[in-house]
């Protein structure tokens, strides 16, 4: 009889020690247990540039801005202006880097075109209007306008996921949000425009140039607009992305968006918290953040981002720092 019951009671202690130890496994511990600490994506703090890596514009509020070769391209906010400044990236001075300040100049848009970002072709900037939902062509070397026309945006679909297109019930339903939301936010409603690597997309379009937008819609922040490679500024707001973890961004905090092949990244600004938040693009369907880049404090009202060929990051603002009294500041590659 005793030795039955200490059969019993073994068992049933080391029931108890198996489902203690797979209840560490499956559940951890609160603080250091045995599965340690909730593991996190990261966070970087940048440090503040130097006057040698910001420059004095000749507008205090820049909305955004592209790289064309040795040219760069910076578009005033709530105006139809944006103004050219020489860049040589082998300068070590801000003189040497970015020229006087009369070596910029000013130079107006036709109408009441309004540039917020931008992007360098073979020889021609394109440049978002994301007031008037337009897009706008530049010549890359005079930076005389070209052409500008508005862009169909409520031809949007959501992705393709493994069985397809979506219903016809879904696509509208899509529509109907997306196009409700962009009604009830603040001016501008697009803000960013980057180009998709050609290796990360999948749709079965040729002859099209893809890029990623971002946008106030609450549900769709991230879109592909797609583009005629003959006719580059031909374009249509074509998917609304689903990002995990994309519910933390709202759209009074999007300032733009820009793309790092070498990292494999997206990120897009965070002009309320202050920083960059990073996202892999698995597909239009399947994109995941990654970690936080935190700007500097002395940076005010971050309004774009933009990283160029030489994967350098820029960040423009609506003020001037209080420090350089700079708009527009950059890391190169190995600073970020």
């Amino acid at each position: 009889m005793v030795k039955k019951m200490l059969i019993v009671l073994t068992k049933r202690f080391q029931r108890a020690i198996c489902l203690t130890f797979f209840s560490l496994l499956i559940c951890g511990i609160a603080g250091d247990g045995l599965l340690g600490k909730e593991q996190t994506k990261g966070t970087k703090t940048l440090n503040f540039p130097d006057s040698d890596s910001s420059i004095i514009t000749l507008e205090p509020s820049i909305a955004g801005m592209t790289r064309f070769k040795d040219r760069l391209f910076l578009f005033v906010s709530s105006k139809s202006l944006f103004i050219t400044t020489p860049f040589n990236k082998e300068g070590k001075t801000r003189e040497e880097r970015f020229g006087k300040l009369t070596d910029s100049a000013r130079k107006t848009f036709k109408g009441n075109f309004q540039g917020h970002a931008g992007v360098a072709m073979s020889d021609r900037v394109l440049v978002l209007d994301g007031v008037n939902l337009a897009l706008g062509e530049l010549d890359g070397v005079s930076a005389a306008e070209l052409a500008w026309r508005s862009f169909p945006w409520d031809v949007i679909k959501p992705p393709r996921d493994r069985g397809g297109e979506g219903t016809t019930p879904e696509i509208r339903e899509f529509r109907r949000k997306f196009r409700l939301h962009l009604e009830l936010v603040e001016q501008p409603r697009f803000l960013g425009i980057t180009p998709l690597p050609a290796d990360w997309h999948q749709e079965p379009e040729d002859n099209k140039s893809h890029f990623i937008v971002t946008t106030k819609a609450k549900e769709a922040f991230l879109g592909i607009m797609s583009c005629t490679k003959s006719d580059i500024s031909s374009c249509a707001l074509t998917r609304g992305c689903y990002v995990e973890g994309g519910r933390t961004v709202t759209p009074e905090s999007i300032a733009g968006v820009a793309i790092s092949p070498k990292r494999k990244l997206i990120f897009v600004g965070d002009r309320i918290q202050n920083q960059l938040r990073s996202f892999r693009f698995h597909s239009c369907f399947h994109i995941t953040e990654e970690k936080t880049i935190t700007l500097p404090p002395q940076i005010l009202g971050l309004s774009n981002i933009f990283i160029d060929e030489d994967d350098q990051l820029w960040v423009t603002t609506e003020r001037p720092d209080n420090y350089n009294n700079s708009s527009v500041f950059f890391w190169k590659n190995d600073q970020w």
